[in-house]
């Protein structure tokens, strides 16, 4: 035999067969392999028991009895499944960092087994009342229940604030909602002067000799037995500069201490709450805030807004007459300023008549300032300071008025002479009302009966937009008299349509007229 005989040239390829199959069993019984561990790696993952998850709520050191002897273990007190349990623990990560509150992981044995991440569903509820690490929350239902709070998380919380419960463990778990006045209490720093007003020079005189004086000249008042006063009311319509004043006293003040001066400013309908005893809790803050303050002689003005929201007069409420304990609470305040000698309350009200009469009573409000309508001459003031010789004026009329300073004057007088004229083109409707004697009466109300600094600042803005778009759309620069013009028609037409929907008796306050009044109309023949 050799090696050309067939036979073993059949052998080798026989062989090189085999080994190649081999080969290929190896392969698929390594790939079999591996299918093998993944398919017991699923098992084992299938076969895992659930985890449930709960609110760890502190540990417990105790002891854990077995069949045959008593081990050492840590405990956990835990929130699960509507029950408060002890569990045994399983060392994780991060287990000694555990807070009451966090939430854990529990396995089937059950053993607490790992943090879980806090939950981010739960019962929407609403702070009632808070102490130490718990509160009375009500929910959506009105039943009141009492939570649990993670450490510190109370100092963060107040009464009226939304919350995110878990009725079943009893926990709050996260603050949903601040409620209250938490914009009152950042301090503002007003960057309004007496110069930015324009029409109120007798105002702001009264103003200056009640408020700064007694500050700035402390001494000499002290040797009068005189000291500042503790409040100052600011009244009379909407919009006529009331807001503008009192930040305006900060300002001054400030340059008097050479110190920053602060302003806290309150809406009266931002502090009512439906919680009994959250507002009186809001006022105190506000003072509180008042006297932090004020502890590095900052000069603080305190303004209350809207005053006749908060403090009208006690017993004219239909349902709670809540005044009868807003009205104490903010003369008890105003008492305690006799130890401060840097902070000023000021209010303001479109209605004074409806404020309780002990807060205007000597040694509360002491100085009242009325702060009425503009007349010409304050409407001239007003709008001179937003048609200055340096406001964009177009270049064509203004040279053949004779410069910007004079066309600026020619604008503020043009304006003036149209809004306090009584004609058909000012007419905004028709008062109808009783007098006192029985006697009916009409009264035609014109623009200049309802004018404020408001609407002249409204006026002078308009026109100045008008010249804005008309440049935009290539239209030349600057304001002409037609901006003007345009402005003015359309302040007096929406002025009209706005007096018309008033009630017929605030429209007779508003004009000063003590009567019954029984109708507000438009008269076709007259407009």
């Amino acid at each position: 035999m050799n090696d050309s005989d067939p036979s073993i040239e059949d052998l080798k390829r026989e062989v090189i067969s085999v080994g190649e199959h081999n080969a290929r069993l190896k392969a698929s019984l390594r790939e079999s392999k591996t299918q093998l561990e993944s398919l017991r790696s699923q098992l084992r993952q299938i076969g895992q028991p659930p985890l449930s998850h709960a609110i760890f709520e502190g540990f417990s050191t105790d002891t854990v009895t077995g069949t045959d002897v008593s081990q050492p273990s840590r405990l956990a007190e835990v929130a699960w499944d509507g029950k408060h349990v002890r569990l045994a623990v399983q060392e994780f990560a991060g287990v000694d960092q555990l807070q009451p509150g966090d939430a854990v992981w529990i396995d089937a044995t059950p053993v607490v087994v790992g943090s879980a991440p806090r939950s981010l569903y739960g019962t929407v509820a609403t702070v009632c009342d808070l102490k130490m690490n718990r509160s009375v929350v009500r929910l959506s239902s009105g039943t009141e229940v009492v939570v649990r709070l993670r450490p510190g998380f109370a100092k963060t919380l107040k009464v009226g604030d939304t919350l995110l419960v878990n009725t079943r463990a009893g926990w709050g778990l996260e603050l949903l909602e601040s409620a209250g006045v938490e914009q009152a209490l950042q301090p503002e720093v007003p960057g309004v002067t007496y110069d930015d007003i324009g029409g109120l020079d007798t105002e702001i005189a009264h103003i200056r000799a009640a408020v700064e004086m007694p500050y700035t000249h402390r001494n000499l008042f002290a040797s009068y037995g005189l000291s500042a006063p503790k409040g100052v009311l600011l009244y009379g319509p909407p919009g006529c500069g009331k807001t503008m004043l009192a930040k305006a006293v900060a300002t001054s003040l400030a340059v008097q201490y050479d110190q920053p001066s602060v302003f806290l400013s309150v809406k009266g309908p931002e502090l009512l709450s439906k919680f009994v005893g959250e507002t009186e809790r809001q006022i105190r803050a506000i003072f509180d805030r008042a006297r932090e303050l004020s502890a590095g002689t900052h000069p603080v003005v305190v303004f209350f807004d809207e005053m006749e929201a908060l403090f009208r007069t006690r017993g004219s409420g239909i349902s709670s007459d809540v005044e009868n304990m807003l009205v104490p609470q903010l003369l008890t305040e105003m008492d305690g300023l006799d130890e401060l000698r840097d902070v000023i309350v000021i209010g303001a009200s479109n209605r004074e008549d409806m404020i309780d009469p002990a807060l205007l009573r000597p040694g509360r409000f002491d100085v009242k300032i009325r702060v009425g309508r503009p007349d010409a001459a304050a409407a001239r003031g007003i709008l001179a300071h937003h048609f200055s010789p340096s406001t964009p004026f177009d270049e064509a009329q203004m040279s053949a008025a004779g410069g910007a300073t004079i066309f600026a004057v020619n604008l503020v007088e043009a304006a003036v002479n149209r809004l306090f004229v009584q004609e058909p083109a000012t007419y905004l409707c028709t008062l109808r009302y009783v007098e006192v004697g029985g006697r009916e009466q009409e009264r035609k109300v014109f623009f200049s009966d309802m004018i404020s600094g408001a609407l002249l600042v409204s006026i002078a803005n308009q026109a100045k937009n008008l010249a804005i778009g008309r440049e935009l759309n290539g239209d030349g620069h600057g304001i002409r008299w037609e901006d003007l013009n345009a402005a003015l028609a359309d302040t007096i037409a929406q002025t009209a349509a706005l007096t018309s929907l008033l009630p017929p008796e605030a429209l007779a306050r508003d004009l000063g007229i003590n009567c019954i009044a029984s109708g507000v109309a438009r008269d076709p023949l007259y407009s």
